[in-house]
């Protein structure tokens, strides 16, 4: 299999963009920080994203896929660093997250939105199906 057949809708380059996403919008708790440890909730957030993109609609497919193409350059087209957001802080990947989401562009905001609704969609969803220790 060749292309968008074997990588699913979303390929390795935005899924990693999709986790420092999840990861910016949904840092680990002060006690699970620590080496290797991420945000996004502790799930896998990249299969239900693409889950939920499957059944929506293909301009809203497409707008999540540059958006979050248009993130990962971003701090290289804004000339703020030769890596992309993946590689930023998460202080920073939120701002950059923030400034899509309350910028002069329409379609960056509502992208912005039905991404940042996407991604706390599917980790909400992601974490209804466990039991947290003590609940």
């Amino acid at each position: 299999m060749t292309g968008q057949a074997s990588v699913g809708l979303l390929s390795p380059a935005r899924a990693r963009t999709l986790y420092a996403v999840a990861d910016a919008l949904l840092p680990p708790s002060p006690g699970e920080e620590g080496a290797g440890n991420s945000g996004g909730g502790g799930v896998d957030l990249a299969p239900a994203v693409e889950a939920r993109l499957a059944r929506a609609e293909r301009p809203r497919v497409w707008e999540t896929r540059i958006l979050l193409f248009v993130l990962e350059w971003w701090p290289r087209l804004a000339l703020r660093g030769a890596r992309g957001f993946s590689w930023l802080s998460r202080a920073e990947r939120l701002r950059v997250l923030e400034s899509f989401q309350h910028g002069r562009f329409e379609i960056c905001r509502r992208a912005s939105r039905e991404l940042r609704a996407l991604v706390l969609g599917a980790a909400n969803e992601a974490l209804g199906r466990y039991s947290l220790p003590g609940a």
